[in-house]
């Protein structure tokens, strides 16, 4: 006598457990691509620092710069992606301190100044053209600047 084997139904527990392995499979490839897309990109930032004083050392994230007279170029450094600190000091007196962050592929501008002394005054603005404001938003034509308003013209006489 002939034995017919017919092919048997797999279990569901055989089913399950395959469909589990390729969903795994397919979730831990995943997460490995991210992290890989996250790694890529770039580590490092740029910091572009104008300096508004002369004779000064500026310190961008650990690097040092000393700046003379000439103080019209920016100062321009890579940096690791993250927290550092600016500071520009003259001797030993520190006249600008600021904390940043910058990310990979960033360039960041920043710019170094000295708050003005305690009690001194402050500069007031005398250039007729930018008063305007206060005279109804008139502003005069580039020709007329530096020349008094008509009505200041008359109230000098």
């Amino acid at each position: 006598m002939i034995l017919q084997t017919l092919p048997q139904r797999p279990s569901s527990g055989f089913l399950t457990s395959k469909i589990l392995a390729h969903l795994g499979g397919w979730i831990c490839g995943g997460v490995v691509l991210c992290w890989v897309a996250l790694q890529a990109g770039p580590r490092t930032g740029t910091a572009v620092v104008h300096v508004t004083e002369p004779n000064v050392a500026v310190n961008i994230g650990g690097q040092m710069f000393q700046v003379g007279e000439t103080i019209h170029m920016p100062l321009v450094c890579d940096l690791p992606a993250g927290a550092h600190r600016l500071t520009m000091t003259r001797g030993a007196t520190v006249l600008y301190a600021e904390n940043f962050s910058i990310e990979g592929g960033e360039e960041h501008v920043l710019t170094t100044w000295k708050p003005p002394a305690e009690g001194a005054s402050r500069a007031v603005n005398r250039i007729p053209w930018f008063e305007g404001s206060a005279r109804g938003g008139q502003f005069p034509s580039p020709s007329t600047v530096g020349t008094p308003w008509p009505s200041e013209a008359n109230s000098h006489q």
